[in-house]
């Protein structure tokens, strides 16, 4: 699936306010940026955990 550009911008700005520190250890929980994206997009297949994992891997 091919996201636009606004769509891509809106995950990771959701997806790095989505981080908390926790016992010392930073967590970024997709469920987070997952709801919100579908509350902003809700005509668009969303596939935000597939699409953070692919900038997460080197």
């Amino acid at each position: 699936m091919v996201f636009t550009l606004g769509e891509k911008s809106f995950m990771m700005e959701s997806y790095l306010h989505s981080t908390r520190k926790e016992n010392g250890k930073w967590t970024y929980p997709v469920p987070n940026c997952e709801e919100e994206f579908r509350e902003n997009f809700p005509r668009t297949i969303y596939q935000c955990q597939n699409f953070v994992q692919q900038l997460n891997t080197p």
